[in-house]
């Protein structure tokens, strides 16, 4: 499933995911 990942989408990812920590840290 991840393999056929564009690299746009792993961006996405990670970005969203920095998102979420950065937005629990406060």
């Amino acid at each position: 499933m991840l393999s056929g990942i564009c690299v746009l989408d792993q961006f996405y990812i990670i970005f969203s995911t920095h998102l979420i920590i950065f937005s629990n840290k406060g």
